[in-house]
């Protein structure tokens, strides 16, 4: 209960609210987890739990800060290791999808995606454009998990989001929307099509999606090479 009223207010109007829904969010898993107790979470809320911390690691600085605490006492919950202090965004959405598509069922997955599209109650910029990120980067991962039924509800948000008048938020509802358009086409061309999909996307290493790579912030080195 105390898990899912914190979730609740990670997404307040007020940054400090946000701030300690997700440092006590953090702080509770830890917690539990230290003093041994059995976990009674189960993989569904565990994700979820961790996607709701992702999509706030561009939030203010205090939120962010707090984000980056809680997963790392989130992320052991789903069998994971994160280091986003360490890498960029996108690494640290790209390493989260590759590990969920892995572990978890598609059924998991599509509860995490759809909990990306849930309007938070802030509709901050750049809650929604980490939300959409990571969207496109569990698509691009392995889009099985996406049903027919859930296109019209993912295009309705991503082209609503191209309607913002920021335009990095709407530069990331175009980049997501095709990849989830194309991740939808190669899904229903079959197995062989998928698996030489995947082979390809292997040996060129190609590790975020290319719609993405105009989204990718410069990492904290780059910036002070320039300064200097």
């Amino acid at each position: 209960m105390l898990a899912a009223t914190y979730c609740g207010l990670a997404a307040h109007e007020e940054a400090s609210a946000r701030a300690s829904a997700i440092q006590h969010l953090g702080l509770l898993r830890g917690w539990v987890r230290d003093q041994g107790l059995p976990i009674t979470t189960t993989e569904e809320a565990a994700v979820n739990e961790l996607v709701a911390v992702l999509i706030h690691l561009e939030d203010e600085d205090e939120v962010a800060k707090a984000a980056r605490r809680a997963l790392s006492h989130l992320a052991p919950q789903v069998k994971w290791w994160a280091h986003p202090e360490k890498f960029s965004l996108h690494f640290a959405l790209h390493q989260a999808a590759k590990h969920l598509s892995k572990t978890f069922s598609k059924n998991i997955l599509r509860s995490a995606a759809l909990t990306c599209t849930k309007p938070p109650a802030n509709r901050l910029p750049a809650v929604s454009r980490v939300a959409a990120l990571l969207l496109g980067h569990l698509a691009f991962r392995d889009a099985s998990f996406i049903q027919n039924q859930d296109m019209a509800s993912y295009g309705t948000w991503l082209e609503e989001m191209q309607q913002h008048e920021e335009e990095g938020l709407r530069r990331t509802g175009r980049s997501c929307l095709n990849i989830m358009q194309r991740a939808c086409k190669h899904r229903q061309k079959g197995r062989v099509q998928r698996l030489v999909r995947r082979l390809l996307r292997c040996v060129h290493r190609e590790p975020y999606p290319q719609d993405f790579l105009s989204c990718m912030p410069e990492r904290p080195k780059l910036r002070q090479a320039k300064a200097t």
